[in-house]
């Protein structure tokens, strides 16, 4: 059986690429073919270039649980709206705008971002009372070409000197994204 199958193989690999080849013919354009074998479909533009470590403003591109998400974070930016004052020194805020490109599903929010200080110290996402949570990004299930967005608040110190926000899913240790 074995002595079979690697010559079938080869011989299929042998058609495949033969199918593929091209005369090097362009398109009839003096008026008697149709040129329907030739035509190529005109290049689509690709999409801007992503990763998942960018800077401020830009999108990173994630991965999770079969599924690829484009998420935006803006430079954190002072948070003065609150009734109780912060733990830590102030509070700070960024902006998330977060898409599902393909996949099955799922969501992110809040907890899901951690602002690291120049010290190394964590932050989690915090809830100062007495905000409007209108805008604030909340766990909404997506769907492919979904998009979610909204502010997530952070205490910090009063000077927290060069800052990391990243993207670590409660349920995971690592980070998955990080904008800097």
């Amino acid at each position: 059986m074995k002595k079979l199958i690697v010559p079938l193989f080869a011989a299929l690999l042998v058609f495949l690429v033969g199918c593929g080849a091209t005369d090097g013919g362009g398109t009839d354009t003096a008026g008697g073919g149709t040129g329907a074998t030739d035509d190529a479909a005109p290049p689509q533009q690709e999409a801007e270039p992503t990763s998942r470590d960018v800077k401020f403003g830009e999108t990173a591109k994630a991965s999770r649980n079969d599924s690829e998400w484009a998420i935006t974070v803006s430079a954190p930016e002072d948070h003065p709206d609150f009734v109780e004052p912060p733990y830590e020194g102030k509070y700070v805020s960024i902006q998330v705008e977060v898409t599902l490109l393909d996949g099955v599903g799922g969501a992110v929010a809040a907890p899901d971002f951690t602002l690291t200080d120049a010290a190394g110290n964590d932050y989690t996402f915090a809830a100062p009372n007495g905000i409007d949570t209108n805008d604030q990004l909340f766990a909404t299930l997506l769907v492919a070409g979904d998009s979610e967005k909204g502010f997530v608040v952070f205490d910090v110190p009063v000077d927290p000197g060069n800052i990391v926000v990243k993207l670590i899913p409660v349920t995971e240790t690592k980070d998955f994204a990080t904008w800097s």
